[in-house]
């Protein structure tokens, strides 16, 4: 099991631009918690992001800053193996990897204008989240249509 497993991962060859867009979204996502660590540490203004809030009681400021950036690597590239996949079947979700740069890109974009938004960002950080389940809604009933399920 594991060596099927072992073998299908590596034998995946990914596209150079997912590839790119995946390193983009960690710098970006980097520079991100460089702020965050910043407004919290110097300004001692507090995190709105719930799941992060949740690190940094857990594990303390800077650990909790480390953790949350190798499980976002963790995830980007995840995204990264998986629109790779989509892509190759001709399925929408293969965009969800540029939405996701969108919005991180709008996030900062926010963070650096408007810090004290806390609505704007917000509506960053769960609008990306409906739109890939919508569009993994929509995938799932042209494969099911497809197949004559529906």
């Amino acid at each position: 099991m594991v060596k099927a497993a072992r073998e299908i991962l590596l034998t995946e060859t990914i596209d150079l631009d997912l590839f790119l867009l995946g390193v983009l979204a960690l710098i970006i996502r980097t520079f991100d918690m460089a702020l965050t660590y910043r407004s919290i540490a110097t300004l001692g203004a507090r995190e709105i992001n719930i799941g992060l809030l949740f690190f940094f009681k857990t594990f303390g400021l800077k650990m909790g800053i480390l953790i949350t950036q190798i499980l976002s690597a963790l995830a980007i590239f995840s995204i990264v193996y998986l629109s790779q996949k989509a892509r190759r079947y001709g399925l929408l979700l293969r965009f969800s990897l540029h939405i996701l740069v969108f919005f991180h890109i709008l996030g900062l974009f926010i963070i650096l204008n408007y810090s004290s938004a806390e609505i704007l960002l917000k509506t960053v950080l769960v609008t990306p989240i409906i739109i890939i389940l919508l569009i993994l809604g929509i995938d799932l009933l042209r494969i099911f249509r497809r197949r004559n399920m529906v």
